[in-house]
């Protein structure tokens, strides 16, 4: 997955995406998908050289820190 890939592409009804695009290399990159009835704020302070993307979520007064990580 990288840039030349439009979210439009990936889409999938209902839901919402945080996308991480592969750079520099083939292959890879980072994809949550979550429903739109959800609240979640996507955790840019949490990039780092790695390949990941994370997000917080509250879901029934319970806050939980999801990542995917591309290795």
């Amino acid at each position: 997955m990288d840039e030349n890939i439009p979210s439009g592409y990936l889409a999938i009804d209902g839901f919402t995406t945080a996308r991480l695009d592969r750079k520099h290399k083939e292959g890879g990159g980072c994809l949550i998908f979550f429903s739109e009835k959800l609240f979640i704020y996507e955790r840019e302070d949490l990039k780092s050289d790695i390949e990941a993307v994370w997000i917080d979520m509250e879901i029934r007064s319970q806050k939980v820190l999801l990542g995917c990580v591309y290795l």
